[in-house]
């Protein structure tokens, strides 16, 4: 009933019918076979209640690997889906969960700006289509791409999708297509009231009440949090996520309002002063009001006067804590929201959507003249100067928080990753800026330093938390979710001192990854650091080859935001990790690259130096020439596949000054993996041991563009044999990596070449053919070797392999072959010598 990649974007989660009954179908860790609205398959698996986070209760099959999906066949007819009122009974719902069903009825609670959209949709059978208690959610995934621009609160829509029984025991419809959400005429609506299923309304048995057990009222609150409010939720009617607070130092003042029966509970959508924790007088306001914002004794907020009028535009409204006298301070018609004041009080900012955008837009008090600051953009906040604006930017595939300054009018990248950051607020003193981010899994609270640039959680372990605001340049306020619900909370932000060099005791060899072969390729302004068990990271900076340093922020235990203001390039990586109540550093060179990974690249590949500089010294003036020659090429990066040296007595040597020529020469990540010369042991050397101190893993792989690379480590005994070995511990990892990798193009490069019929450069044939034959079943476009000290190409069904000759001869010739990728196709594969060049 839905399409691979439309409910999960990194599981394949999709649903079954056979027109009788429905199932969901969890696939956790891969993503094939991609199954299409319509297939017939059939799936095997383990039987659960447990699939995706929020989806707990309804049956669902988990298969272990993409095996336990086959597509039968192609274009089979959905059945009809089941017409039901959003108030049927639970026990009536059960019988049809996980199949197709349609409801319908009238918008609330409308939300299309975060991670998980949808509304609240209230179809009831007695055409109370107000009565938001006997509703049912529609919900859906950001990247399901599912556009409801067009709509809004108070429209009536017919909504078909797949119903599930998520965590709390609620059943909600989940959409797969823009088509299964369509906008109704109100009497569209009423028709359909007398077509839908009135048989479901009738439970099937007694449904007993549900015996409530004693709310308790002790606040359970994580360390240095502490509570300014104390709002207890029930069952059936729970304060929402979106209350949230405001405060100018003295004062506390909180938009409350229940998610369910809004407009009949204890409380609306409005703005109360809160005196110590508690709920004290609303502002007399004749509507909806929230997004308050204070700023001295001026209290600003979004209003809507007729929330039951769909045609009603949120408006900016001010109130005067002092005189309590309220004013209109727009009258567009447009939803304008989030506002913000100066320090003088003379401009307004604020949030405007108007054709299905958001804009920041600066108002002067005075005149009412309006200017659109930033298109695509929401959530302003000023600095304590008024100078700078800092507001949340869409980038067209997730939310950045970028500056303004308001007098030059420039704009500057502040924080732009593959996750999404948004509601920046500065602090009073301007020194930090809190924000809200999803880069631990849920939408929680961070603190940017402003000086530093570092980033800490508002709560050490992971909470749900959002709408910050500043109660003094050391406290932040935010709203939680608490075990009575939905609470807005407090913390201190004064942060952690940080190990500074003087305080570091030695240097030390801690770290995992990312190594100097083996860099980690960050597109996404984010880096994961791995270290030894027993170290803990306490701070990291990128070294640039000027001489530059720039502090990354942390932003969980092994993972860091790489932020807008370091320019794209190749970095060394700095640590500092405490073990055993020692802060210990490690310099890694050329580890980091940052920077996008397009489809069109070009690599380097050279193999088998032999460098053995004890015995040939001129064999430095050689490699360095070597280097030089493929600098002036530009590449975007290097392979190099083993046999650095040639004995174990001059692995010192030639890989000390292979990696400080490298890092002299190459502006570009270069990744290598050894050779059988690489990993022989020799009295106390041991080549393997030695090559994961000095470069890093002896295998990995990684991602450039829509490319998987693979490098293997065909020499993997301390043997020293001469033909190629594989452990079995690597065989284990490359059969996982080629399930994980499933169809998508892999270029591969090691030592010994596998496809080579002629020589057979395998230690044991049968391991040659196991090799072989996971590979044939995978797409390898391109295989790269070393080893045979001269060039020849194999043909092995779709793959291509070649072998390259020596980069340094005897007699003193070059040699490196240069791949040229564009729009994702391999286009040239070239031979380099300083005399020549042939293309194959």
């Amino acid at each position: 009933m839905v399409s691979s990649g439309l409910w999960h974007d990194s599981a394949n989660y999709f649903a079954l019918t056979d027109k009788s009954a429905g199932i969901l179908i969890y696939a956790q860790g891969f993503k094939e076979p991609l199954v299409e609205k319509g297939d017939l398959v059939r799936v095997k698996g383990t039987l659960t209640t447990v699939g995706y986070t929020t989806d707990v209760n309804s049956l669902v099959i988990r298969p272990a690997s993409p095996d336990d999906i086959e597509i039968i066949r192609k274009g089979e007819t959905l059945p009809d889906p089941a017409i039901i009122f959003t108030d049927s009974a639970k026990s009536q719902l059960r019988n049809l969960e996980g199949s197709l069903v349609m409801i319908f009825g009238k918008i609330s609670a409308y939300d299309n700006e975060t991670i998980t959209r949808g509304f609240w949709l209230t179809g009831p059978s007695d055409r109370d289509f107000d009565s938001v208690s006997s509703g049912m959610r529609v919900k859906f995934y950001d990247y399901a791409g599912i556009d409801i621009s067009a709509l809004g609160d108070g429209s009536f829509v017919a909504v078909q999708g797949v119903l599930i029984q998520d965590n709390e025991g609620e059943f909600y419809v989940r959409p797969t297509i823009d088509e299964d959400i369509r906008e109704q005429t109100e009497n569209r609506i009423l028709f359909l009231t007398t077509i839908a299923r009135k048989d479901l309304l009738t439970p099937t048995e007694e449904e007993p009440e549900t015996t409530k057990k004693e709310e308790s009222r002790d606040l359970v609150l994580p360390e240095n949090v502490e509570a300014i409010t104390w709002l207890l939720s029930s069952d059936n009617d729970f304060l929402s996520s979106r209350i949230s607070g405001a405060s100018n130092g003295k004062e506390v003042f909180a938009c409350l309002y229940k998610e369910k029966g809004t407009r009949t509970k204890n409380y609306p959508p409005a703005i109360y002063e809160l005196v110590q924790g508690n709920v004290s007088s609303k502002i007399p306001f004749p509507g909806e009001a929230e997004f308050p914002y204070l700023k001295d004794n001026v209290l600003l907020f979004a209003g809507r006067i007729l929330p039951d009028d769909q045609n009603a535009d949120w408006k900016i409204y001010s109130y005067d804590t002092a005189t309590k006298e309220i004013k209109t301070l727009t009258s567009e018609s447009y939803d304008q929201i989030e506002p913000v004041i100066s320090p003088k009080k003379d401009f307004l900012l604020y949030s405007e959507r108007r054709d299905g955008k958001w804009f920041v837009v600066k108002q002067d008090l005075s005149s009412g003249e309006k200017t659109t600051v930033a298109e695509d953009a929401r959530s302003p906040t000023l600095s304590p100067t008024g100078n700078d604006l800092a507001f949340q930017h869409w980038n067209g595939k997730d939310w950045d928080i970028v500056t303004f300054n308001m007098r030059t009018g420039k704009t500057t990248g502040i924080l732009s990753s593959s996750f999404n950051e948004f509601s920046p607020v500065w602090s009073p003193h301007g020194t930090k800026l809190s924000f809200v981010a999803d880069y631990r899994g849920e939408v929680e609270v961070f603190i940017m330093d402003l000086f530093d640039y570092t980033i800490t959680a508002a709560t050490k372990d992971i909470f749900l938390t959002t709408n910050p605001f500043w109660l003094d340049e050391s406290t932040l306020g935010f709203t939680m979710k608490t075990n009575l619900g939905w609470n807005i909370v407090k913390t201190s932000t004064s942060l952690k001192e940080k190990p500074s060099s003087e305080s570091i005791s030695a240097e030390e060899k801690f770290i995992v990854s990312p190594r100097f072969a083996f860099p980690y390729l960050s597109d996404n302004r984010i880096l994961e650091v791995i270290t030894k068990e027993g170290y803990s990271q306490q701070r990291a900076r990128l070294m640039g080859r000027t001489g530059n340093a720039y502090e990354l922020s942390q932003i969980a235990e092994h993972t860091y935001v790489i932020p807008d203001r370091i320019p794209e390039g190749l970095y060394s990586l700095e640590v500092l990790a405490a073990s055993s109540g020692v802060v210990y550093r490690q310099l890694e060179e050329n580890a980091v690259r940052v920077g996008s990974l397009d489809e069109s690249f070009t690599i380097v590949h050279l193999t088998d130096p032999h460098l053995d500089l004890l015995s040939k010294p001129e064999n430095m003036l050689l490699f360095e020439r070597l280097l030089n020659e493929i600098r002036a090429e530009s590449p975007d990066l290097m392979l190099i596949t083993g046999d650095l040296s040639s004995s174990a007595l001059a692995y010192t040597t030639d890989w000390e000054f292979i990696k400080k020529k490298t890092i002299e020469y190459c502006d570009f990540p270069v990744f290598i993996v050894p050779g059988n010369h690489d990993t022989q042991r020799s009295g106390r050397i041991n080549g393997m041991e030695l090559w994961e101190e000095v470069f890093g893993p002896c295998y990995y792989s990684f991602e450039w563009g829509s490319w998987h690379f693979l490098g293997l480590n065909t020499a993997d005994s301390e043997y020293g044999f001469v033909s190629g070995v594989v452990s079995e511990e690597q065989m284990e990892w490359i059969t996982e990596e080629l399930k994980r990798i499933g169809r998508e193009k892999i270029i591969l490069f090691g030592h010994h070449n596998f496809y080579d019929d002629r020589w057979i450069f395998f230690e044991e044939t049968e391991q040659r053919r196991e090799l072989l034959d996971l590979f044939t079943r995978s797409n390898v476009a391109l295989a790269l070797f070393g080893h045979r000290h001269s060039d020849a190409i194999d043909y092995s069904l779709n793959t291509l392999s070649l072998t390259t000759k020596r980069a340094v001869e005897t007699d003193g010739t070059l040699a490196y072959r240069r791949i040229v990728v564009e729009e994702g196709l391999i286009i040239e594969l070239v031979e380099v010598e300083p005399k020549g060049s042939s293309i194959f």
